[in-house]
């Protein structure tokens, strides 16, 4: 039942205060483009969580950066640019309530 053990590193001690939940939305709905933007997914270490949805979004990110130039550059740099996407909405988190890897067991 137990995956593994790690450290909680402290991301503003870290440089990387900036929270975002970034969606997605992929250019064609197969499962060829569906790879293709999981292997970007998989590369991209600010990339904390990604999650496929239904609905009208295809991917919910959760992503770190250290400020909003950084932000910037890895949607106009990263996600727009890339084959599989057409469509990318930010949202900056203003504060965490909540964070934990617990289950409730």
């Amino acid at each position: 039942y137990i995956k593994g053990y790690r450290a909680v590193l402290d991301r503003d001690k870290l440089g990387f205060s900036l929270v975002n939940v970034i969606s997605v939305t992929l250019a064609t709905h197969n499962r060829d483009n569906a790879r293709r933007f999981g292997e970007l997914v998989a590369r991209l270490p600010q990339v904390q969580e990604a999650h496929a949805l239904t609905g009208e979004m295809d991917y919910i990110l959760k992503v770190v950066t250290p400020d909003l130039k950084s932000l910037s550059e890895f949607v106009n740099s990263v996600l727009l640019p890339h084959e599989s996407v057409q469509h990318v909405k930010t949202a900056i988190v203003l504060e965490t309530l909540k964070e934990t890897g617990a289950l409730p067991i």
